[in-house]
C-alpha cells in the first residue's frame, strides 16, 4: 500500500515516506521517496532502477550529523557523499540515464539546502 504523507515546504505528497530507516541502503522501490532523519545515521543510496524517480532526505532533528553515500556521483564534480548538520536541511535528487561507463541510472542533485557535498 502506498504511504501518502503531506509535508511542509512544498514537498507535497510522496509514495514512500520513511521515518528513521535503519542504517545501510534505503528503500527506493517507489517513484517518490522521502527519508526523514532524526539521528546520526549512515545511509547508502543505490543507483535508481528507472529514470524520473525522486528522493528527498530531510533532517527533522537538530544536533545530528547523518550522512548519505551514493553508489555513483550525484553531480558533475563526481561527489558521492551528502553530510547534514542542522534541522531542516534537505536535498532532493532525481534519477536520470547514466553515462555508459557506469551503466543504468544515477541520481543528480535537483535542490540542495544545507547538505555538504564531498
Amino acid at each position: 500500500m502506498t504511504n501518502r504523507r503531506g509535508l511542509a515546504g512544498g514537498l507535497a505528497y510522496v509514495d514512500n515516506y520513511q521515518k528513521d530507516p535503519p542504517a545501510g541502503y534505503v528503500d527506493i522501490s517507489e517513484d517518490d521517496t522521502t527519508i526523514e532523519i532524526n539521528a546520526a545515521t549512515a545511509y547508502k543510496l543505490s543507483n535508481a532502477g528507472v529514470a524520473g524517480q525522486y528522493i528527498c532526505f530531510v533532517v527533522a532533528t537538530d544536533s545530528v550529523a547523518p550522512t548519505v553515500t551514493a553508489d555513483n556521483k550525484i553531480n558533475v564534480a563526481a561527489q558521492t557523499i551528502m553530510t547534514f548538520s542542522a534541522v531542516d536541511e534537505y536535498i532532493i535528487l532525481r534519477s536520470c540515464a547514466a553515462d555508459t561507463t557506469n551503466g543504468g541510472y544515477q541520481w543528480r542533485v535537483v535542490v540542495n539546502d544545507g547538505a555538504v557535498l564531498s
